[in-house]
């Protein structure tokens, strides 16, 4: 599992919680912009972001190509959910949560 976080400091507390699992090779932290940094090869994505990059998000991720994806964005903060998943044919559903 790989994980790209932009905050510093919350990457370095993902490295303690998560430090068993870092050493074991079964994660590892990067710190960067999912937006535009390298990312490993993948075949599936579980992204929880913030609504200001979901486009970009999504578009990079469409032209990098994935077996599957979740992406998970909270359109009003608190009030409401949307979030899509799908595969190389494209986005195969969504769906909607009041909270």
């Amino acid at each position: 599992m790989h994980a790209v976080e932009l905050d510093g400091t919350l990457c370095e507390a993902l490295d303690d919680h998560f430090e068993s699992e870092i050493a074991a090779g079964r994660l590892t932290v990067q710190q960067g912009n999912a937006t535009r940094c390298d990312l490993p090869e993948f075949e599936m994505v579980v992204s929880n972001h913030p609504n200001s990059v979901s486009s970009k998000i999504m578009f990079r991720l469409l032209d990098i190509g994935f077996l599957e994806v979740l992406l998970i964005v909270c359109v009003v903060e608190g009030t409401l959910l949307r979030w899509w998943w799908g595969n190389r044919e494209g986005i195969q559903g969504w769906g909607l949560r009041n909270s």
